[in-house]
């Protein structure tokens, strides 16, 4: 029976039938039979398959320069790739571990020039260089497009124009320009007007600061109290001199605040015990220097 079989197939082979089907049929394709040729292609449901070839780019960049590989080495002991140069000089000039998992590295004998992967890089992509000159010019059209739309750098050209056009007329300030005035509410015309001449024809329009710098020293004949370690201070002009009391006795490490004098410097040159209530928007009117001058020191009887 089985001789017979074998005498079959052979007869059927000799014939030119397809040996894959189990039916009598002729070869068109070798080891394929009429229904896998006339089958259509299943479809597939799931297409989360395919992907872009921009989503790829982070397998192809360097870890250390966060460019394309160029000379790609791979190190033995974890399998990771960089540029060639990129880690040789990692492990020249940092410790002796891969920058991605932090396995120790011996030495340069340790990594292996990666060919393959730079033939890959080059059948995928081309020419490196104008890939990412190409990228990169992107990058600044996209930047350039979005900063039309921004209203700073609108508002920052006009600015520079605005300047550009005062260099031109030799630093005349007296001509008009849309920021010009000043509001404060101030009952003193005079001082407004100063304040005014001493801004900047570029910013003005914008209100005064509530903020003032002055410098709080120790007395030249203090002995107990330390100085502080920053004499400079910027805060706002609506604090008063019990506050600043308090600032000195939490620095000092002063519990009784009570017996520190804060002292400022009049006009004719008198110095004086400031009152508690005082502010120092207020202490800021009588001030002959700037920025003012504030001493303080222990209060003995």
């Amino acid at each position: 029976m089985s001789k017979s079989t074998n005498e079959t197939s052979d007869n059927l082979k000799s014939e030119g039938y397809n040996p894959a089907s189990r039916y009598q049929e002729r070869t068109v394709v070798p080891y394929l039979t009429l229904f896998d040729i006339e089958r259509k292609p299943r479809e597939t449901k799931n297409e989360s398959c395919r992907k872009p070839i921009k989503s790829l780019n982070t397998l192809f960049r360097c870890p250390v320069c966060l460019g394309y590989m160029n000379k790609t080495s791979i190190v033995m002991e974890c399998l990771h790739r960089f540029c060639s140069g990129c880690i040789e000089k990692c492990l020249r000039l940092g410790k002796k571990e891969c920058p991605s998992c932090r396995v120790k590295i011996p030495s340069r004998r340790s990594l292996r020039a990666d060919k393959d992967y730079d033939k890959l890089l080059q059948s995928m992509f081309g020419d490196i260089n104008k890939l990412e000159k190409y990228e990169q010019d992107e990058i600044e059209m996209w930047n350039k497009n979005n900063m039309l739309n921004n209203s700073y750098a609108k508002r920052r050209k006009i600015e520079i124009s605005k300047q550009a056009e005062l260099r031109r007329n030799g630093g005349n300030r007296k001509s008009p320009t849309p920021m010009a005035t000043l509001s404060i509410d101030t009952e003193d015309k005079k001082e407004s007007k100063s304040f005014e001449e001493t801004i900047p024809t570029g910013i003005r329009g914008l209100s005064k600061s509530s903020l003032v710098d002055f410098v709080l020293r120790k007395h030249p004949q203090e002995q107990d109290l330390r100085r502080l370690h920053r004499e400079l201070l910027r805060t706002s002009n609506e604090i008063t001199i019990g506050h600043l009391k308090k600032f000195l006795g939490q620095k000092l490490s002063y519990p009784s605040v009570h017996h520190i004098q804060v002292l400022g410097k009049l006009s004719d040159d008198r110095v004086v015990a400031l009152d508690d209530s005082l502010t120092l928007e207020e202490v800021e009117t009588f001030a002959t220097e700037s920025p003012m001058i504030l001493q303080y020191k222990r209060f003995t009887k």
